[in-house]
C-alpha cells in the first residue's frame, strides 16, 4: 500500500541533508527537534550541522 502526502511530493529525490537545508532556509524559527527538556529550531540545527561539518573538515575527515 502506498500513501501519498502532497506536501512531500517535491522531496521524492531529496536527501536528508537537502531536506534539512530546505527547512533551515524556509523556517529557521520552527521546531526541528523537541524533547521533554529542550526545543531546537531549524536555524539552531543548521548552525550545529555547519559547526560539526567544519570540525570534520578541519581534521581532514571528508568524503573520499
Amino acid at each position: 500500500m502506498r500513501i501519498r502526502v502532497p506536501e512531500l511530493t517535491g522531496f521524492a529525490d531529496a536527501t536528508v541533508a537537502t531536506t534539512i537545508a530546505r527547512h533551515v532556509a524556509a523556517r529557521p524559527d520552527c521546531p526541528a527537534i523537541v524533547t521533554l527538556r529542550n526545543v531546537v529550531t531549524y536555524g539552531a540545527l543548521g548552525k550545529q550541522i555547519t559547526t560539526f561539518g567544519a570540525g570534520l573538515r578541519s581534521n581532514d575527515l571528508t568524503c573520499s
